[in-house]
């Protein structure tokens, strides 16, 4: 049994809360109203807290819901979550919390203002199909930036701090998990491989990961340049960047456990099941992820081929919250109980200018769009392939004072070296020289071409008093916009 309260907050971060009501054996649904600055609108969710919540006896561990497309969260997706979880979650004491995005469906001839969805996590007026669209190109709302990710920075920099201020959850990422289903499910594996220090659980259900290259992208496509958006085959580089496919080898040593599920029939239609509806359309997808992934030797994943007869069906009721009871919820839990370390070493791939994982801040510096990836990033190497100046400030690793050698070796061999001394904190910051920037953007049809081409630059960090005062470099640090050069 369950009972609902609602539970008002005016002010983002400011925290009102309402104490828990009801029998010990009862979860407790509380919904939460606030105005979020990042989509301009009020948005509305749910938290599901187990019998008994006292924020005495936290911090409590999280898994958040995402709904699909074409439904609220109150639609479809929402209310079979909070009739059929509460009581998988409230025996293993676990915090529940589903978001609503929006409808994410859009009329091409009403449209509406700024809906967001989770795979489309930027501002938009017309509608993409699948999240293609890389934002309208009529957004013209003050402070509105075409291509902006406002539900990602909503998600993560409102919605989350808000909820674990709110509620004694814990802050970590061994306390986190989040699992969708359809859009969700896109929108999940998104947040987890872009961000793989904030979750320690991804789970997804019937969902259009790796979509980018089936052949009902091409429609897509061309309703979202019909509607006024852009033209997704010129902005590749954009939407590779958010392919869960392209993005699965950030995952690789990060202890981050992926679980997937698609329903459907065996065996696997060639392209898909009309007998099947969406399912058909998401079963050769999740094949082809699962096949991709098993490539790469991805610890912790499991891929759920769900054969049954109702499992033809895209509903939640079918397809998503069996394996969500059965499967993903336990394993969480025993995720929640004996959490990942911090990875000893780490990879991530993004085309992102600046960002910030494990302690580590990175900004570089290009005049083109392309991807930067890391590899094998620990507190003695990196190995960074890309073009342009990688401006790099490292976690608290070093000793106080202490002048370090950083070598550059680039793949002609040649060599550089100079000194960053550590700050009192026991941070580095120094920089690298890529290769030499381009003017273009990153495209596949370049890089079959051969004319875009990345080479490996391997930094070493290692003590050294004998390096000459001289030679070091001091740099801003990387959060300061324009990225100031070191000197």
């Amino acid at each position: 049994m369950r009972r609902r309260q609602m539970l008002a907050i005016g002010m983002l971060l400011s925290t009102v809360l309402v104490p828990a009501a009801g029998r010990a054996d009862e979860s407790e649904i509380k919904d939460v109203y606030f105005y979020s600055a990042e989509l301009r609108k009020t948005v509305h969710v749910s938290v599901i807290l187990p019998p008994g919540y006292d924020a005495a006896k936290g911090p409590y561990n999280t898994l958040y819901f995402l709904h699909g497309s074409a439904n609220e969260s109150q639609n479809d997706f929402g209310p079979r979550v909070l009739e059929g979880i509460p009581d998988d979650l409230a025996a293993y004491d676990i915090v529940g919390i589903v978001p609503d995005s929006g409808s994410g469906w859009t009329d091409a001839k009403e449209p509406k203002a700024r809906e967001v969805r989770w795979e489309a996590d930027w501002p938009q007026e017309n509608e993409p199909i699948l999240g293609i669209n890389r934002g309208s190109a009529t957004v013209t709302e003050p402070g509105s930036t075409v291509g902006q990710q406002s539900y990602e920075h909503h998600l993560l920099q409102e919605l989350m701090p808000l909820m674990e201020a709110s509620f004694n959850l814990r802050q970590d990422r061994g306390g986190r998990g989040v699992m969708g289903h359809s859009g969700g499910n896109y929108g999940s594996f998104i947040f987890g491989m872009r961000h793989p220090d904030v979750f320690a659980f991804v789970g997804g259900s019937s969902g259009p990961i790796s979509w980018r290259d089936e052949s009902w992208y091409a429609v897509g496509a061309a309703l979202d340049v019909s509607w006024g958006g852009r033209d997704p085959m010129s902005d590749e580089i954009f939407m590779r960047a958010r392919d869960p496919k392209e993005l699965a080898e950030n995952l690789l040593g990060s202890g981050v456990t992926l679980m997937h599920s698609s329903g459907c029939v065996d065996p696997v239609p060639a392209d898909f099941d009309p007998t099947c509806g969406l399912e058909g359309l998401a079963r050769p997808i999740h094949e082809d992820f699962y096949a991709h992934v098993s490539t790469l030797g991805l610890d912790d994943y499991a891929y759920f081929r769900l054969d049954g007869p109702d499992q033809r069906t895209h509903a939640a009721a079918a397809v998503a919250i069996p394996i969500y009871e059965q499967e993903y919820i336990p394993a969480a839990a025993a995720i929640f109980a004996d959490p990942p370390d911090h990875p000893d070493a780490w990879r991530y791939k993004t085309i992102d200018a600046r960002f910030e994982l494990w302690g580590w801040r990175f900004a570089v510096e290009r005049p083109n769009t392309e991807f930067l990836t890391l590899l094998d990033v620990n507190p003695s190497r990196l190995v960074a392939r890309g073009t342009g100046w990688l401006e790099v400030e490292t976690p608290q690793a070093y000793d106080p004072g202490v002048l370090y050698k950083i070598r550059t070796t680039g793949p002609d061999e040649a060599t550089t070296v100079l000194g960053a001394r550590a700050d009192e904190a026991g941070r580095l910051r120094f920089t690298v020289e890529l290769g030499s920037p381009r003017l273009v953007d990153q495209q596949s049809a370049l890089e079959s071409a051969g004319l875009f081409s990345f080479e490996d630059y391997v930094v070493t960090i290692e003590p050294d008093d004998e390096v000459a005062n001289s030679e070091a470099r001091v740099c801003a640090p990387v959060w300061i916009y324009p990225v100031a050069p070191c000197r």
